[in-house]
């Protein structure tokens, strides 16, 4: 038989080939009668040589694979993508804004300084200075990047701990009244929210008040919280510091109605470093992601083909997901007017529009001539000649989902924040659907399952409505996104 490259292929010899083939040969040279049972000494020490042929045959067999892209790996993969001016998409890290940061007067963070999820969470290093020069007590932001590589999350609020600190510098959640004094104010309560406990303060009809007058009324009788004057606005903090420091405006009442109404704080509970999520970096591409994204980029340079339109969509970096539909009837189907395409996206816009211009100077620039363009959205796309053209595309509808969850936990094993990293968990899971991709319920079911502690789901509600109540999958249609919010994910902890 023949063995390594043939017509087919490349056909490997087995571990029982070459051991017959070895067993043979010594027999011919040197005795019919040799002993090659595994308890012999000829035995153990040509086992040991069959090993060692077979480890070359496998060696054999790689060489041969990594020229092909199915099955090349890491380095051989890196090479066959670099034929075709393709590199893999290396690691990145996950940038938050700490813009919660609470800084007494004359108090500096040097660049490099380290905050953390928890006590033991992903941790981020400040990327620049931050000195608070104003004379008074004030938050702050600064950018920080993950010391880890990796899609790394930072949910709102949950960067809470300060890991290298300064003097000054306090991780206690705060909020900032969004008027300046003076406040004039009929007669008025305000009740404030921290982790400890709440308080209510009252305030007699009149004014205006400074915001040094707002302190002073707080400062007299708060026991879990603190307040100062920011430069003429009202700032008030949890004295607790770090993980868990909570604070928000639970309540506010003015009288007559008709009166001035002046603090606004943020509706809901205020807790961390960051008002925002994070920008999630990522590991570093896998295998299968580039041998689909180089096929992707091959297809690019076809003209005018979906495939291609659609590769070219893809390469826009602020774009996460991109559908390419085609009519090439002579009558509306799927909506489409004959002999037009439409391109679907979901990308990330800054509100300038240059997003908006770059997709329809894409679609413009791969589309075959004479093709026609449809989409809820439009721009206009300038051909070499000067002249304008309308170009069309659509962003999806987005399908808000809802979840409701009851677990049961063991409580010597659940994180004291397990709900909060179940919703997370959920969550991450979400925004990996792509468009038109279903809510399969069972998967979405079996999530909290991987949070420490949860020993079972025991109660499970999916809908696209506020109070979910369905238990069965959500077809998302072909122009829609299912999309995923932590506030839309309510979790009930039961103890075993």
């Amino acid at each position: 038989m023949t063995w390594g490259v043939i017509d087919t292929g490349f056909l490997k010899k087995a571990l029982s080939d070459i051991q017959t083939e070895v067993q043979t040969g010594l027999k011919e040279k040197i005795s019919t009668h040799l002993n090659f049972l595994p308890s012999s000494v000829i035995g153990q020490i040509t086992g040991i040589f069959d090993d060692k042929l077979r480890e070359l045959w496998d060696v054999a067999e790689s060489v041969y694979r990594s020229l092909h892209p199915d099955y090349a790996t890491r380095d051989a993969l890196d090479q066959i993508m670099a034929y075709t001016g393709v590199l893999r998409l290396a690691s990145g890290k996950t940038r938050v804004n700490l813009d919660r940061l609470l800084l007494e007067d004359a108090t500096t963070i040097p660049a490099g300084y380290m905050v953390s999820i928890g006590d033991s969470g992903t941790q981020f290093v400040t990327l620049e200075a931050v000195v608070n020069a104003t004379g008074f007590t004030d938050l702050f932001s600064v950018l920080a990047e993950s010391t880890e590589y990796g899609d790394l999350p930072a949910h709102s609020g949950s960067v809470d701990t300060i890991k290298t600190g300064v003097a000054g510098w306090t991780a206690k959640a705060a909020m900032k009244c969004t008027h300046v004094e003076p406040y004039a104010v009929g007669e008025m309560m305000l009740s404030l929210y921290s982790d400890v406990g709440n308080e209510t303060f009252s305030f007699a009809a009149g004014g205006p008040y400074t915001a040094a007058q707002i302190v002073a009324v707080i400062m007299a009788t708060a026991v879990n919280l603190e307040a100062v004057d920011a430069d003429g606005y009202l700032l008030v903090f949890s004295n607790t510091d770090g993980e868990g420091s909570s604070i928000r405006a639970a309540e506010h009442f003015v009288y007559p109605p008709d009166a001035n109404e002046i603090f606004e704080f943020p509706s809901i509970a205020v807790t961390g470093m960051n008002s925002e999520d994070g920008d999630p970096g990522r590991d570093i591409e896998s295998d299968h992601d580039a041998r689909l994204r180089r096929e992707e980029l091959l297809a690019a340079s076809g003209c005018g083909t979906s495939a291609a339109i659609k590769a070219a969509l893809i390469e826009l970096s602020f774009v996460n997901d991109a559908k390419v539909y085609e009519n090439e009837h002579d009558i509306v189907e799927n909506e489409i007017p004959p002999h037009s395409i439409e391109c679907l996206l979901d990308f990330d816009a800054t509100g300038t529009g240059d997003e908006e211009q770059e997709i329809v100077d894409t679609i413009w620039g791969n589309k075959g001539a004479g093709i026609g363009t449809w989409g809820n959205q439009s721009g206009l796309a300038t051909d070499v000649e000067g002249t304008e053209h309308t170009v069309r595309y659509s962003i999806p509808t987005e399908v808000p989902i809802y979840f409701s969850y009851e677990v049961q936990v063991e409580t010597s094993e659940f994180p004291l924040d397990g709900d909060d990293q179940i919703k997370a968990a959920v969550l991450a899971l979400g925004n990996t659907l792509l468009l038109s991709e279903d809510v399969i319920a069972i998967k979405f079911q079996a999530e909290p399952l991987s949070i420490a502690g949860v020993y079972d789901v025991i109660d499970f509600h999916l809908s696209i409505h506020a109070t979910p109540d369905g238990t069965t999958n959500i077809i998302i249609g072909a122009r829609e996104k299912a999309t995923f919010d932590i506030d839309n994910i309510d979790v009930v902890v039961t103890p075993i």
